[in-house]
């Protein structure tokens, strides 16, 4: 938001070039102590920066400073940002033993691969998801109020309370009927260039808004769901913070960068944005007290009036659906997104996916006059999630995240003690390598997901891998083997959602169209390769790059 005053054009303002006596005087007016200050400062900081780094490396058992992209008082933050995922694998296939040591700026991280590595990573309690990820994600300092939970207590709590099966299945119906308008609209798009038997949009501009829709729709506000004003103006705030995440404020969290601004900037649009439909609504509620029988008294029945009625603040609903959004609206969109990329790259899937939900329309259709959309929006919660109504979306679905998943996942040591990695029992006697007290650890996603012993030719997407019984192509017996929706001591708390959202969106598509991947006219993508994604983001998430899809109603 820009707080400056255009100045009109007449003004002798416009005229009167800066008077330099006034800034002299104002520097010179400066304590000279501030002045020695300034650069003692800096001094100490880059100490502090190069003490931290050598302090870590002290004990002998730690893994190996890997140095290949290190440089001073950054480390290896460059190649950390940039390429995340390659450059863990290349020091993975560098280092012997294949554990390493990096640095971003002062923070110490250790590198963790194979069985061992993954079992400390994810089965070691005092290995913590929320500070690793939040200081080595977002530039947050320590957490010393509540270490073990970083907050997460405002985010899970609710969020669970909004997933239990009686509340959820409440939501079902809306939803089934905002992605039944969703395709009704898709209808009376131009038709393509090309092809007038085709329509043509851009899968990345079209599908991440719904997503947004239905997640407000699901655990939101009703009053953003229903007005696609405010789902626009919305998602663009979400949309803009996510891209200006600072990676120099992260390295140094001290320092006030023009991305961290703007950040702050719209974070304050989006609270104010909802402090203002919170206001609104209990100021309604209140005038109609008097009047209205208690049952009637909101005409909403969503999630935020149930936060409202179990007595939450403003604050701490806002605080709520802020980090929700954060965390959960760039997977939620990418996961819905690339399941119609998927599904149109691999037409055989296309095909097997919609006749079971047409096998499924079948079981529950009661009248002959009901439309395909209509069965759909009868079907319960219990059946969206029911293993043998859509094993075929479930394994498109795993399958799919299974190659797309991204970069990499962290945690931090808080146990104020080493953790010795090649113990199960982190005896402090055992030996071998450790990971610092204070120290992170980082774990590949690749590591596991993309690994020919873990998952025979792991390249390929092949949800077959999931409907079979040869357990043999997707892990075995081995412990943590599929991450999407992370694994051990720290599952993803909003994965239920995550996958209703998917499966009733994918499945009206089916139901309703033909589609496969295309230029921007409308003509057919010949080249065979699915669109480019990054495997080095520290998430999924969608970026501005069109990808185009045609499609044409079912007969």
């Amino acid at each position: 938001m820009n707080n400056t005053h255009p100045v009109p054009l007449g003004s002798d303002q416009l005229l009167k070039p800066p008077v330099s006596p006034d800034w002299t005087s104002k520097v010179q007016s400066i304590p000279n102590i501030i002045l020695y200050l300034i650069p003692l400062v800096l001094i100490l900081s880059v100490h502090s920066l190069f003490s931290s780094t050598s302090s870590q490396l002290k004990s002998g058992n730690v893994p190996k400073h890997w140095q290949t992209y290190h440089l001073p008082i950054i480390g290896s933050s460059i190649a950390y940002f940039s390429k995340r995922k390659d450059m863990i694998l290349e020091g993975r296939d560098t280092v012997p033993g294949r554990y390493f040591s990096f640095f971003v700026g002062s923070k110490h991280v250790v590198a963790l691969s194979g069985l061992q590595g993954r079992q400390a990573f994810f089965d070691n309690r005092n290995l913590n998801l929320a500070q690793g990820s939040v200081e080595l994600l977002m530039g947050k300092p320590p957490s010393l109020k509540n270490p073990d939970d970083y907050g997460l207590t405002y985010l899970v709590r609710p969020l669970s309370a909004l997933l239990q099966s009686h509340v959820l299945s409440k939501r079902v119906p809306n939803i089934c009927k905002d992605v039944d308008a969703f395709t009704k609209n898709l209808l009376v798009q131009p038709v393509s260039k090309s092809n007038p038997q085709w329509r043509t949009t851009d899968i990345y501009t079209t599908f991440p808004p719904l997503a947004f829709q239905l997640m407000h729709r699901a655990v939101g506000f009703t009053e953003i769901a229903d007005s696609p004003s405010r789902i626009r103006k919305t998602r663009n705030f979400y949309h803009r913070f996510e891209k200006n995440t600072s990676s120099a404020h992260i390295i140094f969290p001290w320092l006030i960068t023009p991305s961290y601004l703007i950040q702050g900037v719209l974070a304050g649009r989006i609270w104010l944005d909802m402090h203002r439909l919170l206001s609104a609504r209990r100021l309604s509620q209140a005038r109609s007290r008097a009047s209205v029988p208690e049952k009637e008294r909101s005409k909403y029945d969503d999630a935020i009036q149930l936060l409202i009625q179990k007595g939450n603040s403003n604050f701490e609903i806002m605080q709520f659906i802020f980090f929700l959004f954060i965390a959960g609206l760039g997977t939620t969109s990418f996961g819905v997104s690339w399941m119609i990329i998927l599904l149109a790259r691999y037409p055989e899937w296309q095909v097997k996916a919609r006749e079971e939900v047409q096998r499924a329309i079948q079981r529950h259709r009661t009248s002959a006059q009901q439309t395909d959309n209509e069965v759909l929006a009868t079907l319960t919660l219990q059946q969206w999630e029911s293993a043998t109504e859509f094993p075929i979306l479930s394994a498109c679905l795993k399958e799919g995240l299974r190659i797309l998943l991204p970069g990499a996942m962290f945690r931090k040591n808080i146990s104020g003690k080493e953790i010795h990695i090649d113990s199960a029992t982190n005896d402090e006697n055992a030996g071998g390598q450790i990971i610092p007290a204070g120290s992170y650890a980082v774990y590949s996603v690749a590591d596991t997901h993309m690994d020919n012993e873990i998952y025979p030719d792991a390249e390929k997407y092949d949800p077959s891998r999931w409907l079979d019984d040869d357990d043999s192509r997707r892990g075995g017996q081995q412990p943590h083997t599929y991450l999407a929706w992370g694994s051990g001591r720290h599952a993803c708390a909003g994965q239920r959602l995550a996958r209703l959202l998917v499966y009733i969106t994918v499945a009206h598509m089916l139901v309703n169209f033909d589609f496969e991947l295309s230029d921007q006219d409308g003509g057919p993508k010949t080249d065979g390769a699915l669109p480019p994604w990054s495997t080095n983001s520290h998430r999924l998430e969608v970026d501005d790059r069109p990808i185009y899809l045609r499609y044409k109603p079912r007969e």
